[in-house]
Order: C-alpha cells, then sequence, then structure tokens
C-alpha cells in the first residue's frame, strides 16, 4: 500500500487526547476546520482508516471529501479496529456499505455516520476530508 496521510490537526479535538494525523514533514494549517489528506501513488491504492483518523474535529455542519483523480468511498459501523486490520480473513467480516464515488475535484458530503472508512484510489492522485 503507497498511500500516505498528509494530516493536520484540528484544535477542537487536540485537547481531549485525539491521537489522529499529525502529518509528515508537512506544518500543520490553521484552517479553522478539521482537514486531513490522503494520497495514493498508483490506481488501485487502498487504505482503511478510522473515523478519528478522517475527521480531526468534531463534524457539526458537516464532513466532505474532494479527490483530484476518481476515487471511492465505503463506510462501516463495524469495529474500528477489524475495520483497519488489513488481514483478509478480518476484513471479510466487516461490513462495508455505501459506496460514495468522487469524481474530480468536486467536492462532496459524506450523507452517513461511520466508525471507519475504506478508500480506493481508482486513479493516482489526493483526497482531502474537511469537517466543520
Amino acid at each position: 500500500m503507497a498511500v500516505r496521510s498528509l494530516g493536520n490537526r484540528g484544535k477542537a479535538w487536540a485537547y481531549h487526547g485525539h491521537a489522529g494525523n499529525n502529518g509528515i514533514g508537512i506544518a500543520a494549517q490553521i484552517v479553522g476546520l478539521g482537514w486531513t489528506g490522503f494520497t495514493g501513488s498508483k490506481a488501485g491504492d487502498l487504505a482503511w482508516e478510522r473515523f478519528d483518523t478522517v475527521c480531526s474535529c468534531d463534524p457539526q455542519l458537516g464532513l466532505y471529501a474532494q479527490a483530484s483523480g476518481n476515487a471511492k468511498l465505503k463506510f462501516t459501523l463495524s469495529n474500528p479496529a477489524m475495520a483497519v486490520n488489513q488481514d483478509p480473513q478480518v476484513q471479510a467480516s466487516v461490513l462495508w456499505s455505501n459506496e460514495l464515488v468522487l469524481s474530480p475535484g468536486v467536492i462532496t458530503e459524506i450523507p452517513v455516520l461511520f466508525s471507519a472508512v475504506r478508500i480506493e484510489f481508482v486513479d493516482p492522485g489526493e483526497i482531502y476530508f474537511v469537517a466543520r
């Protein structure tokens, strides 16, 4: 898997013991919302992420995604530790559903609550998640 987390910790959960992404050599930016990004280096790259990794603040107004290329998201309410476990036998027991297809450049609202998300890069590129 060549997916890389860009990360950007939001202020809202920083004081609540949130252990989300802090970035990989990229300085956090104060943007007044929770922002996290992931990059996929090739088509077919997959990532399984917990809700608190994707959403770095309390999403009171909504959670949105935007991709630079085609991508697919699937969601689950299953146990987050199981959902991010890449073992095929464990993955077979995770209930992935509500597929959301992201078109290049389009900001899309995520219409469901979830414990974890499965990110599939149909094209290489970036996916950004923002909560407010």
